[in-house]
């Protein structure tokens, strides 16, 4: 009798490097799916959305502030929440986020960057370095030579990254994502979409990943 082979579930993820909530589900849901009992039934696909899409590769203003100059937000205000959140993540999940000094630029390349890495088995660690170049160490995710350490560092082969630097190498995949983030009315990152219909939006915790996931399951095991 032939064994029936088991649904894999595709876990579609819709994230920018420059929000930091990213890093920071992309973190509980590696805790969620290791404490799953059908881990291996999960597929997990990073997607990319641009949340500044027009800003220079050129740094200027830090978060703080552009949002006092975009938003007419209380400086003072925007620091301390800041503060509050850099000391809930370092005690949930051991990152710092120097959001202070943190100063958003076009984040195209890095997410081509990280289509390369998943056709090399590298989209995990790229993810993890890009993340903290930016959120901790508060680099410039945009200039080519800091992008290229980087790939070396996740162990990007150098010659595709280089072909990737200097050409349109996965332009049109971050693109379709973008279109697909469109029709599924995904507004924001991070949000996660579960085979394509059930979604979930914004910072969820590890338990709400948790209680996805097997909700996630035991859809699958009904017929």
């Amino acid at each position: 009798m032939e064994e029936t082979v088991a649904h894999r579930i595709k876990l579609e993820v819709w994230a920018d490097v420059l929000f930091p909530w990213c890093w920071v589900v992309k973190r509980r849901l590696a805790a969620a799916l290791d404490a799953c009992s059908g881990r291996e039934r999960f597929e997990v696909e990073w997607r990319s959305f641009e949340i500044l899409p027009n800003i220079s590769r050129v740094p200027d203003e830090t978060i703080v502030e552009m949002m006092v100059h975009l938003d007419a937000a209380d400086g003072n205000a925007a620091l301390e929440r800041f503060g509050e959140i850099r000391a809930q993540v370092l005690a949930e999940l051991g990152l710092e986020l120097n959001l202070e000094e943190a100063r958003p630029v076009n984040s195209f390349d890095a997410h081509r960057l990280v289509h390369l890495a998943a056709t090399q088995d590298a989209e995990d660690a790229l993810l993890e370095l890009l993340f903290r170049a930016y959120l901790t160490d508060n680099r410039n995710i945009a200039n080519r030579a800091v992008l290229r350490e980087l790939a070396a560092e996740a162990g990007l082969e150098a010659a595709s990254v280089e072909a990737l630097l200097t050409g349109p190498t996965h332009s049109d995949d971050v693109r379709a994502d973008e279109r697909r983030a469109a029709e599924l009315e995904i507004a924001g990152v991070p949000t996660i979409v579960l085979d394509g219909r059930d979604k979930a939006a914004g910072p969820s915790t590890t338990g709400e990943l948790a209680e996805l996931l097997e909700g996630a399951l035991g859809a699958a095991r009904r017929p």
